[in-house]
């Protein structure tokens, strides 16, 4: 991501970047060039395997000098670098094998790869982070009552349910295991409700494009959500065989 020129009140969160080839080059997961920006808040973003371990730039974030923010509850996994300024706030960020990753008071060092399945895209956490920080600890509520979908993550998944606002752009979920391709779990909070049935329709309507949403939602696996999977689902809210 890259801005070029000046700008005030800007929100990155909830995003995930990753990278399936790693390259040596690049200028990592945000970049502000020519102007610097007032107000940069960046937050819950998943940034994996953005650039080579340890090598130069790619994965970190840079910008101009006069620029003000935060940075918190963010995850790098296997980045080149993490690197920050000491000119923004940061802190509660998530980090393994992120090269020069910046010290924290309540930053967390991971031990490996927290993902269920990063080598085929899935980022949703194996178990909880350490406890992060409510993004209304420093955004105004005023701001963030412009924010959608601030407090839920990439999967739709309200945070903070357990007690824990988890890093990065997912929330742990204890029984998301059990959520599956086709399972009829749509938005995977280990009920299948009329919630799953409102989310199956909005995809058929075209209205929602969440990719594990789809996945979840297709009964039949034929690769996309039909009448015969809203049906489906229906069945199973209802009990019905």
């Amino acid at each position: 991501m890259c801005t070029q020129g000046y700008g005030e009140n800007i929100y990155v969160y909830g995003n995930i970047a990753y990278q399936s080839i790693p390259s040596t080059t690049g200028n990592g997961f945000f970049q502000i060039d020519k102007d610097y920006v007032k107000n940069l808040n960046i937050f819950n973003n998943t940034i994996a395997k953005i650039g080579v371990y340890n090598d130069y730039g790619a994965g970190g974030i840079t910008w101009k000098e006069g620029t003000t923010g935060n940075i918190f509850n963010n995850l790098w996994y296997e980045c080149g670098t993490a690197t920050m300024s000491d000119n923004y706030s940061h802190d509660y960020n998530w980090f393994y094998h992120a090269g020069s990753s910046p010290t924290e008071i309540n930053g967390q060092n991971g031990t490996g790869d927290p993902f269920i399945d990063s080598a085929n895209y899935d980022f949703r956490l194996k178990n909880s982070t350490n406890v992060s920080l409510n993004p209304s600890a420093f955004i105004s509520a005023d701001q963030l009552a412009r924010l959608p979908g601030y407090n839920f993550d990439f999967a739709g998944t309200l945070r903070g349910q357990d007690g824990t606002w988890d890093r990065g752009a997912y929330e742990y979920v204890s029984n998301q295991s059990n959520c599956t391709q086709g399972d009829g779990d749509v938005d995977c909070n280990g009920q299948i409700n009329s919630q799953d049935i409102q989310l199956t329709i909005n995809i058929f309507l075209g209205t929602e494009t969440n990719p594990d949403y789809l996945k979840r939602s297709d009964l039949s696996q034929d690769g996309k959500a039909d009448i015969l999977d809203i049906q489906n689902i229906i069945n199973l809210v209802l009990n019905i065989q």
